[in-house]
């Protein structure tokens, strides 16, 4: 009796194991069946993720080496990228800065009086009279804060900080043109007191220039990193100084004691050695802030004498490019939006006028 319940068991549980496993198949075939269009379009992703780093791939190995096939496996078949695809790598300096066509289109605000003035990517700061005051690139939207800390020597904009940074014989400080916040930089030094002192920014660096001796700061932490205290003669003087966008040059408009005679010199920063012959200037009068670094390794130098104002573009030999008369006096100008506008600080009449690239 025991063994013909044993023997039933064993046959009904072969049945229902059976059964189990029919049905197992049937709702694995219907299981592929329902989810082949989204495993072919997980395919398909794959594939297209493969062809996107080969053509990237292929690339960035073209110039070096043209001759190299560039090869993928995508679903067992082989694709060379050499027989279908042919990409020709041209390397195009930046459109030349062409200043007369900039000088046709103009918006004009007139401000108070004054000579500093620099600009951001999307801001101007200048100074008027006790305040310093804030506009975009049209000279709308302005925003003011009083300004208390004496005369300003010189300034600039600082990229990597993202704010201006205002150098007086109090000391220096940084501005935050967003928030209007100013914050004294207790490690640098105050302006001389006896002789014009400049600054330039580029990246995380500063260049400081007083009396004569030039000095290299880091403003991710304000420390100094380099000095170079005999780059000039001792009858001269430095007017100004401004490094290119990438901080390795740096441009420098070196003056004569008690003549209008000026020189303009690119040096590299890192060792302060002249880059190429400079350039003899006679009979100027120049301000603090004339230089603007152009693409391509060019200058805008603003020059003027007591009847005329001219703008000269300076190529990276030191050589005059182009020259082109101005109807105003100038006491400053700065390039923004991404070089795209020029703005001038003029005297006689007091404006800012933006000049449009395009």
């Amino acid at each position: 009796m025991i063994k013909m319940i044993t023997q039933a068991a064993d046959k009904a549980r072969s049945d229902v194991q059976a059964l189990i496993d029919e049905n197992r198949v049937k709702l694995r075939e219907k299981y592929d069946y329902l989810t082949k269009p989204l495993r072919q379009a997980i395919t398909n992703e794959q594939d297209i993720e493969k062809l996107s780093t080969a053509i990237d791939r292929f690339k960035l190995a073209r110039p070096a080496n043209k001759s190299l096939p560039i090869v993928i496996q995508v679903q067992h078949r082989d694709i060379d990228f050499n027989r279908i695809l042919v990409i020709d790598q041209i390397e195009q300096e930046p459109a030349l800065f062409d200043i007369r066509r900039t000088f046709k289109k103009i918006k004009i605000v007139d401000i108070g009086h004054g000579y500093s003035m620099v600009a951001s990517d999307q801001t101007v700061l200048y100074w008027e009279q006790s305040q310093l005051c804030f506009v975009d690139q049209t000279g709308a939207n302005k925003k003011m804060i009083p300004w208390r800390r004496g005369y300003i020597e010189d300034l600039c904009s600082c990229p990597a900080l993202d704010q201006f940074f205002i150098w007086t014989r109090e000391g220096a400080f940084t501005i935050d043109s967003f928030l209007l916040t100013e914050i004294k930089i207790k490690q640098v030094p105050r302006t001389s007191l006896n002789a014009h002192s400049c600054c330039t920014s580029a990246r995380d660096i500063l260049l400081l220039e007083i009396n004569r001796e030039v000095e290299l700061w880091s403003i991710t932490d304000w420390l100094i990193q380099q000095k170079w205290e005999t780059i000039v003669g001792t009858k001269e003087f430095i007017r100004c100084i401004r490094l290119n966008p990438a901080g390795s040059l740096v441009a420098i408009m070196v003056g004569i004691r008690l003549t209008n005679k000026y020189r303009f010199e690119v040096r590299e920063v890192a060792s302060m050695t002249i880059v190429e012959k400079g350039l003899d200037l006679q009979e100027f009068d120049v301000l603090s802030n004339i230089i603007v670094a152009l693409p391509n390794n060019e200058w805008l130098l603003a020059i003027q004498s007591d009847a005329t104002t001219a703008f000269i573009i300076v190529d990276k030999h030191c050589q005059i490019r182009h020259q082109v008369d101005y109807e105003h006096k100038v006491a400053t100008m700065a390039l923004m939006n991404n070089d795209q506008v020029l703005v001038i600080r003029t005297k006689e009449p007091n404006q800012l006028r933006f000049h449009y690239f395009h």
